[in-house]
C-alpha cells in the first residue's frame, strides 16, 4: 500500500487495507508493531496522529 499524507488539524480517513493472506484476518492498524500502541480501525477517520506538526507516524497491520 502507498504512504498516506495528512494535513495537521484536518480529519481524514485511513486508507482501507488492500492486503490479503490466506489463513489470516486483518484486525486494524496500530502505532506499535507488537500491537501494544494505539489501535485504529480500517478506514477510521483520524486527525493529529502525532503532536508534532509535520511529524511522521508509521501504522502497522494487525
Amino acid at each position: 500500500m502507498s504512504n498516506q499524507s495528512f494535513t495537521y488539524g484536518v480529519a481524514q480517513n485511513l486508507t482501507t487495507c488492500s492486503f490479503t493472506k490466506s489463513g489470516y484476518a486483518f484486525r486494524g492498524w496500530n502505532t506499535s508493531s507488537d500491537g501494544t500502541g494505539t489501535s485504529y480501525n480500517d478506514g477510521q477517520s483520524v486527525s493529529n496522529l502525532t503532536t508534532t506538526n509535520g511529524g511522521t507516524v508509521t501504522l502497522y497491520a494487525q
